[in-house]
């Protein structure tokens, strides 16, 4: 599990738009 991260936060690190 993330530490204090929400999938929607990774999804968003992936593309960095």
């Amino acid at each position: 599990m993330w530490s204090g991260v929400t999938p929607n936060e990774i999804f968003r690190t992936t593309f960095k738009c």
